[in-house]
């Protein structure tokens, strides 16, 4: 309930994929926040879309999902989360795999309450326990080309103090058709909706957004200008 149990699924060439689908055919259950909370001594804390983690393409595939969870008490956990060496959300026709999720442990720092959320940017990971994924050794933040890989069974029972915050990431969905060739008005849209970053933009897609998506989001603009030259570049 507390993992990265459903995921995102890989665009097509009918259009960009699913950020999170559950698959009855598998007798998933989906349960809903309260639930989780009342059957366990937890605080369901983050429950969102991943920025810059759909595969590119055409059509972009489905965001990876990052679950926080506070664990009010002393607990035991047996977890397993899947596919964290490779891709598994691989691109087609020219798109490009979604990246690869991990697992962390936050402990706890102080005996004082959790305030705020834990960051999501690399600098937030320095501190934590790694559980599984492709990290850096030093920043444990994910590091798919130069990073070392952390197997979750190399300990069977992970034991964790009160106030200790697991992290989940599920893997990307992969991407269909040339990133490049995708409507710079969906690249638009993808970043007003924190899909795609403005520099993931430019990067991966050729087009360049210019604007503020967290403080003005409806007035963020292509630069067709920038966004000619970096798609001519690449021809």
């Amino acid at each position: 309930q507390c993992g990265g149990e459903h995921g995102p699924w890989g665009a097509s060439k009918a259009g960009d994929g699913d950020s999170y689908t559950v698959l009855l055919t598998l007798n998933n259950l989906d349960p809903a926040t309260e639930t989780i909370e009342h059957d366990s001594p937890v605080v369901v804390l983050r429950k969102e879309h991943a920025i810059d983690t759909g595969g590119a393409g055409t059509f972009r595939g489905g965001a990876a999902n990052l679950k926080d969870t506070l664990w009010l008490t002393a607990g035991q956990h047996y977890l397993s989360p899947f596919r964290t060496k490779k891709p598994s959300g691989v691109g087609a026709n020219g798109g490009k795999a979604g990246p690869n999720g991990a697992m962390w442990l936050f402990p706890p720092t102080t005996d004082a309450p959790v305030k705020g959320l834990v960051d999501t940017t690399d600098s937030a990971y320095e501190h934590s326990e790694p559980v599984a994924g492709v990290l850096n050794p030093s920043t444990h933040a994910l590091d798919p080309e130069n990073g070392e890989y952390n197997y979750f069974a190399r300990r069977q029972v992970w034991a964790t103090a009160p106030k200790t915050i697991l992290r989940c990431l599920t893997n990307g969905g992969g991407g269909w058709g040339d990133p490049f060739a995708r409507d710079p008005e969906r690249v638009l849209a993808d970043v007003r909706n924190e899909y795609v970053s403005i520099d993931a933009a430019a990067a991966q897609y050729g087009v360049v957004v210019v604007g503020d998506p967290r403080n003005d989001p409806e007035g963020l603009r292509i630069d067709a200008a920038g966004t000619d030259a970096l798609r001519g570049k690449a021809q």
